[in-house]
């Protein structure tokens, strides 16, 4: 299955170049219009006591330590499944990995750039839509929070156009970013692994999987999906305002 959606995604990759500042399939995430020419689309707000809108200057707080889900049950993994929370069914295959699941693109909604796959995620009420990504580069896919585990899994394959990340010491105060090293970052990946989003063992450095847990959250909750921890981020956290 996993082959055949490699192989069909491939054919479509030529369909445009891949332009990592388009942000414009993600806005509706965070503040959906009336209308869109795709769906309504759906956001969580069941793990935090309130979620902010775009005029509004509350931070969502996180209940305790609850985590976020990591599967789908049994049977959830479906077109219809995913039609029923996106309003749209997807016309192929789902293909699903943990709290994850990609869709081959057919027809690229008018709004977007034609990049081969619908991202999916898991969530406490239903499945989440991520956006529309270019498919064969999994730094691209990083503006949807999927993590590398799953891009492997799902697609199996990236060509090498991922940017060497250069580390530096991060500063005492303010906000921690991708390239930051240092305990404070040490901190959050250990709270991030917590929540359940993310796999890796804390190391210190804020790399493209921490990054990548960042972003998932920041959707999550109802944030900007920056992957960049800034004041609203870290207090929805339960961290230290940076």
């Amino acid at each position: 299955m996993y082959r055949s959606l490699f192989i069909s995604v491939f054919a479509l990759s030529s369909c445009a170049s891949f332009n990592s500042s388009n942000r414009d399939t993600l806005a509706p995430l965070i503040d959906p219009p009336a209308a869109t020419s795709t769906s309504t689309l759906v956001t969580v707000t069941t793990t935090v006591s309130t979620k902010p809108s775009s005029t509004s200057s509350a931070t969502p707080q996180i209940q305790g330590a609850q985590a976020f889900p990591t599967n789908h049950p049994d049977g959830n993994c479906t077109p219809r499944a995913i039609g029923e929370n996106f309003g749209v069914e997807p016309e192929t295959e789902v293909s699903c990995s943990g709290s994850w699941a990609i869709t081959r693109v057919l027809a690229c909604p008018p709004e977007t750039e034609c990049e081969g796959l619908d991202v999916f995620r898991w969530t406490t009420d239903g499945w989440q839509h991520r956006g529309f990504h270019y498919s064969l580069c999994a730094s691209a896919m990083d503006v949807s929070g999927l993590p590398q585990w799953a891009f492997d899994e799902l697609i199996g394959f990236s060509l090498d156009c991922d940017i060497p990340i250069r580390y530096v010491p991060e500063s005492a105060i303010g906000t921690l970013a991708l390239g930051d090293k240092g305990p404070r970052v040490e901190r959050l990946q250990q709270r991030l692994r917590d929540l359940s989003l993310l796999r890796d063992t804390p190391d210190s450095y804020f790399g493209r999987n921490t990054s990548n847990a960042v972003i998932d959250f920041q959707f999550l909750v109802g944030l900007n999906p920056d992957g960049i921890v800034g004041p609203k981020t870290a207090i929805a956290l339960g961290l230290p305002d940076p």
